[in-house]
């Protein structure tokens, strides 16, 4: 079962088990306080390269992941719980609901965000789906279908051999802080795609997250001033971002053990 950065216990949502479950809106990310980087969608480019470099490692299985790199220490970031006028990766902001390999609705049981005294109730006392559940299903959907379409990009990335070793050191007074493996796409070979790729590249909007991920790359001297500024001990420090790949891709969740609030096909219930 690949696992999830903070889930803790992730479980199918029931529309019998947790009828009177309500959830919490109000933004905390402080479940999140540990991490250093995160999966993002290809989609995630635009708004993550204002704040973080968008590069790419590769997982166990030797597949390639993009990842925003949040910062420069060996775990969390300095971005507090509230991440105030930062962009928060969908990663980060699905918690404490993510989707199955199945396509169900899971929730984790142990999320402080849920509770039956506090916040949006999920289902109505019928068992029907309260418009913030339909929110919620529906947003995850979305958010599914573009892990999918940024797996196919990077699938083509491979592929063609577009993508280059990049290992920078970050040197900060006389500290230097190794990124570990890194890979960015080659603006040269991108460049040489002919005609016809070009115009599928471009109409699948591949064009602009590439330039788009090679634009935020100066970013990293954004989480640069960020650890100076926060007079974080720098020597001997390993960023090691590729850990982000190694828990679970993006698109990847538990499959589901219980029976959950679900239609005739195993889709999410959402009436």
């Amino acid at each position: 079962m690949p696992q999830l950065h903070f889930y803790n216990d992730p479980i199918p949502l029931e529309k019998t088990k947790h009828v009177n479950l309500k959830i919490d809106r109000e933004p905390n990310f402080d479940y999140a306080e540990h991490v250093n980087s995160v999966p993002v969608a290809g989609m995630e480019f635009f708004k993550s390269s204002r704040h973080f470099p968008v590069v790419f490692v590769k997982n166990k299985d030797d597949s390639y992941i993009p990842i925003a790199m949040l910062s420069l220490r060996p775990s969390g970031h300095d971005y507090g719980n509230k991440w105030e006028d930062k962009y928060v990766p969908n990663y980060i902001r699905r918690y404490p609901f993510v989707l199955s390999n199945d396509g169900l609705v899971l929730v984790d049981s142990e999320a402080k965000q849920l509770s039956e005294d506090k916040g949006e109730a999920l289902f109505l006392e019928g068992g029907e789906a309260t418009d913030t559940l339909k929110e919620i299903v529906s947003y995850l959907e979305q958010l599914q279908v573009s892990y999918n379409i940024t797996e196919e990009f990077t699938k083509a990335l491979a592929e063609k051999d577009m993508l280059e070793p990049f290992s920078p050191s970050v040197k900060i007074g006389g500290a230097t802080i190794n990124l570990g493996e890194l890979y960015i796409i080659s603006e040269k070979k991108l460049v040489e795609l002919n005609e016809k790729e070009s115009y599928e590249w471009l109409r699948k909007g591949w064009i602009a997250w590439s330039y788009a991920h090679l634009h935020s790359l100066e970013a990293i001297n954004i989480l640069v001033r960020l650890l100076v500024k926060n007079g974080m001990p720098t020597e001997g420090m390993q960023a090691e971002p590729a850990a982000a790949a190694n828990g679970a891709a993006a698109n990847e969740a538990p499959a589901a053990n219980e029976t959950p609030a679900n239609d005739e096909n195993g889709k999410p219930s959402t009436d």
